[in-house]
């Protein structure tokens, strides 16, 4: 084959050609904006439309998760592995992998992700070990654990333990007291464990917060007690869940929030451009419990596909009935113990409807075990967590290494 021949060009036409290419790769390329408010899709009870994202100039080498059951997944989609011997319940459908298939287009390799469900920001302080040099991008989730959401869920929502979950508004005081005064030293200790790694030049820290629980705006659960047990049960009677109450819990996320923003920000320029707050709360609008389109509190197998949080063994993968594995926690233990406790001081208590149809089976033999249906409630569906993954990788993209 002869060498290649090209055609002959005026200089006329070829300094035209020059200036039209010039202006062509000179032309801005499209911004992809963040959806954050609600879509055409939540009229028609389907999931959330998903933004197409513009390709990043950057793609990292290495992502890794961190953190709390946020991060960890728990009720998302399926468990990873057949053995929990840590109890960790880490789902594929939490949104470190929906974040992994935004960037690489493909699942999270496993081994990726390290968050834990249960874990307080001592021990995601403990997760820093797995952050080497190889790892250009990092999530972490922390600081619900240490501000008692659970104890939160348990005092003013289902109070599983009756009148021994004690009452809502000194729950309420504990957490205001621990974001107040302990969470930010905690969290700030922390993330300054993963800083003290050995880091890669170009690693971005994303620190994520959390979503607010409820709808206080609407009337529809004024009158409505999530209450486990029955109300004619005056032993484990609850307060309805009322517009005063779901400000007051739906107050504590904005806090816990505002904490661990002050938080990031609090590195100043010793992070420059490394380190994140991600607030992807505006994405759970319309999205919440006590939404006006809803009878409160869902029950049982009812399909919400376009609420992004967990309530009592609601439908999202796998079957919920599924049991600890392994060493078992200690909130298990004290919940199996304190609902053991309750039974027996009360023998004539009943469940409530609609949890009536799916009682807790507290097992104790061989050792006390709680459903995971139970233990994912208030934590986000497989659609909050795309919108939480869409959020990081949004945040991600306007500043990632160039």
């Amino acid at each position: 084959m002869g060498p290649l021949k090209f055609p002959q060009t005026s200089p006329m036409i070829f300094l035209l050609n020059l200036f039209l290419v010039s202006l062509v790769s000179a032309a801005p390329r499209p911004q992809h904006t963040q959806e954050t408010g609600p879509d055409p899709a939540a009229s028609q009870g389907v999931g959330p439309v998903q933004t197409q994202p513009s390709a990043p100039d950057f793609v990292p080498q290495k992502y890794m998760a961190f953190g709390d059951s946020f991060a960890a997944g728990i009720g998302a989609g399926s468990e990873l592995g057949f053995v929990h011997f840590d109890n960790c319940h880490r789902y594929n459908g939490g949104y470190p992998f929906r974040l992994n298939e935004l960037i690489y287009g493909h699942s999270m390799p496993e081994d990726n992700l390290k968050a834990c469900t249960g874990a307080t920001a001592e021990e995601v302080k403990a997760q820093a070990q797995f952050l080497d040099e190889s790892v250009d991008l990092a999530t972490i989730s922390v600081g619900g654990n240490n501000v008692f959401f659970s104890g939160i869920v348990q005092a003013c929502v289902y109070r599983f333990k009756g009148s021994l979950d004690g009452d809502c508004d000194s729950a309420i005081k504990r957490s205001e007291e621990a974001i107040d005064n302990t969470l930010g030293p905690a969290v700030k200790d922390a993330l300054q464990a993963f800083f003290n790694r050995p880091l890669n030049p170009k690693i971005r820290f994303f620190v994520t917060g959390y979503a607010k629980f409820f709808n206080a705006d609407t009337p529809q659960c004024d009158e409505v007690s999530w209450n486990y047990w029955d109300l004619s049960s005056p032993e484990g009677g609850a307060d309805k869940m009322d517009k005063n109450r779901r400000r007051q819990l739906n107050n504590l996320v904005e806090k816990v929030n505002s904490k661990l923003q002050e938080v990031v920000l609090s590195f100043g320029t010793s992070m420059s451009n490394k380190l994140h707050f991600v607030n992807y709360d505006a994405s759970f609008k319309t999205r919440r419990f006590c939404e006006e389109r809803f009878t409160e509190p869902q029950k049982k197998g009812e399909e919400r596909l376009d609420l992004f949080m967990h309530q009592y063994y609601t439908p999202d993968g796998q079957l919920d009935d599924n049991y600890d594995s392994g060493n078992i926690t200690q909130w298990t233990k004290d919940l199996t113990g304190g609902m053991n406790a309750f039974v027996k001081a009360h023998p004539n208590a009943k469940v409530a409807k609609p949890y009536a149809d799916s009682p807790i089976v507290v097992n104790d033999f061989p050792f006390p075990r709680i459903p995971s249906g139970v233990k994912k409630i208030f934590h986000p569906t497989q659609a909050g967590h795309r919108a939480i993954a869409q959020n990081v990788f949004d945040m991600w993209r306007d500043n990632s290494p160039v």
